[in-house]
């Protein structure tokens, strides 16, 4: 379910240099800013190097500038070289691939390094390989190649770039049927003009000449049919020209206005999604005693008070994001109803939502698809003792793998795993999702960093107290000791059942954690009717009152 309200574009701090840089100059994780700031300082670096190489052109400017040209030219070189280093430093990141060999050598290939590379080479040529001085002007024209590294910082060009390579076939098709035309129109002109023009059609080759400017529609006049039978081969020529320019130009600028209308779709999607999550505003809980963000959301609410149009909030929960539609039967005036409402979770990892606080104690919710209430229950816990936080959004046990919203919910179903027992735990399984190998990692940072107690939250409604207690340990009995005052507490809320379990399941999260992981696992099973509407808030605060002494027992 959700965490403390982060929205996409909020900061998430890096955890090391590189990370800092990555995002820095990517613009992830909410550091857009800086990011367009040194987009805008490269293209500015560029077209003064555009200036600079026009106006060295005139050689009076050149006599009385050259000190401003090379200093020009050595403070540009400095900051490409840097930027060129830094890439290469972050290319895992920004390609990833299984080894650090391949990211380098996926980003070594790629078309912005080769502009980058080409930007650089003029400049450092002179200084590795002697160069006749009066080559060297020409080799330094090449630094006009420079601005094109502007292409990697507009979102035009790279559409432009993405049209050519989806339409390369119908391009390509095009271009053969010119280039088949230009040869046989050429071949028969040749032949046709060649005895009344032999100064002007002596060889095949200057007939393509002729082929390439009346095909292009250009023709320029120094050479042209005179026979009757060469004229009317150039106006076959002429009139396949106009064809041949019109069907490319159509295919591309086809394609352009698709994609710009795809765009305009997808900004008014985030446009959408940013007002809904607005809509999801976190709200001050007085039981709870702090603030945590709304559960779900009417469909009817949201058309009413934001005025969209149904089929754009349908469109925003497609696929595995944020948003989950819920099917629930509501009371109204005395009858039951089925309504539909809409549900926001933030989403940081692959398999859901990862919180990492300077806590003793983890709270885990491993079904936070197949049963919302504990995944929500547990994230307004988690915020009330400012615990950390672990919630499965996108799998489920496989026996109960089911849809609970109509479209596409996200549910992996070719990869669906029982995040409580699994072979996966220990590498054995035969497929293993990206969603679970990061789950797994998640569990060992939090040990890392201090966490010595995991507590798995579920409900059922078939038990007897409103809580049962199960404590697993390698350790001695004293562990669930620790707790007394905790069960105490909840006795006066409808009892509790304590259990000191001995056994656990072979290849389950429990295992996991105490064997591998190193730490103590509580599974906490709730009376499920407790989380229903505003009992949520009241059971949580209950709970928060009731761990708070376990918490200041594990930091002393």
């Amino acid at each position: 379910m959700q965490v403390e309200e982060q929205e996409h574009n909020e900061q998430i701090e890096p955890e090391n240099l590189k990370q800092f840089v990555y995002v820095h100059i990517t613009g992830k994780d909410g550091h857009k800013k800086f990011s367009r700031q040194f987009d805008v300082f490269i293209e500015i670096i560029v077209l003064i190097n555009v200036v600079a190489v026009v106006l060295e052109s005139f050689e009076n400017i050149e006599r009385e500038l050259v000190v401003v040209f090379d200093l020009i030219e050595s403070i540009t070189i400095v900051i490409f070289l840097l930027e060129f280093f830094t890439r290469i430093w972050i290319s895992d990141l920004t390609h990833p691939a299984p080894t650090r060999w391949k990211s380098f050598t996926k980003y070594l290939f790629s078309f912005g390094t080769f502009i980058d590379i080409i930007s650089i080479i003029p400049s450092i040529i002179p200084f590795v390989i002697p160069i006749d001085l009066r080559h060297l002007r020409m080799l330094r024209l090449v630094r006009l190649f420079r601005i094109f590294k502007i292409e990697k910082y507009l979102e035009s060009m790279r559409m432009i770039g993405n049209i050519l390579k989806e339409k390369r076939k119908e391009l390509l098709a095009t271009l053969l049927l010119s280039f088949s035309t230009l040869v046989i129109s050429s071949c028969f002109v040749y032949y046709l003009e060649k005895d009344a023009q032999p100064d002007k059609f002596s060889n095949i080759l200057q007939a393509f000449w002729w082929g390439v400017a009346t095909l292009t529609t250009i023709g320029y006049g120094d050479i042209y049919p005179i026979t009757p039978f060469g004229k009317l081969v150039g106006a076959f020529v002429a009139i396949m020209g106009i064809l041949i320019i019109a069907i490319p130009t159509g295919i591309v600028s086809s394609s352009f206005v698709q994609k710009m209308e795809e765009v305009n779709v997808k900004k008014r999607l985030m446009q959408i999604k940013k007002m809904i999550k607005e809509a999801f505003h976190p709200r001050y809980v007085p039981t709870l005693g702090c603030e945590v963000l709304r559960s779900q959301l009417s469909i009817d609410a949201i058309k009413l008070e934001l005025e969209l149009a149904e089929e754009e909030i349908y469109k925003i929960a497609e696929g595995k994001n944020e948003f989950r539609f819920r099917n629930k039967r509501v009371l109204e005036d005395g009858h039951l109803f089925d309504k539909t409402f809409l549900e926001y979770r933030f989403i940081n990892t692959a398999y859901g939502t990862f919180t990492s606080r300077p806590n003793k104690i983890a709270l885990i919710s491993i079904e936070s698809l197949h049963k919302p209430s504990i995944g929500y229950f547990t994230y307004c816990l988690a915020e009330s003792l400012k615990a950390s936080y672990m919630s499965n959004e996108f799998y489920e046990p496989a026996n109960e793998a089911i849809d609970e919203s109509f479209g596409n919910t996200g549910l992996d179903k070719s990869a669906v795993f029982d995040f409580g027992q699994h072979s996966a735990y220990y590498d054995t399984a035969i497929m293993m999702p990206k969603g679970f190998v990061e789950w797994k990692q998640h569990l060992k940072k939090l040990k890392d960093k201090g966490t010595n107690t995991f507590i798995l939250m579920d409900t059922q409604s078939l038990i007897e107290y409103n809580f049962e207690l199960s404590f697993f340990t390698n350790s001695s009995e004293a562990f669930s000791l620790g707790f007394e005052p905790s069960i105490e507490e909840l006795k006066r809320f409808g009892g509790v059942n304590q259990l000191l379990e001995k056994h656990y399941d072979p290849n389950s999260i429990i295992q996991f954690i105490i064997e591998t992981i190193g730490a103590d696992v509580v599974s906490l099973q709730i009376k499920e009717e407790l989380l229903l509407n505003e009992k949520l808030f009241k059971t949580a605060s209950v709970l928060a009152n009731a761990l708070k002494p376990v918490l200041h027992v594990k930091e002393e």
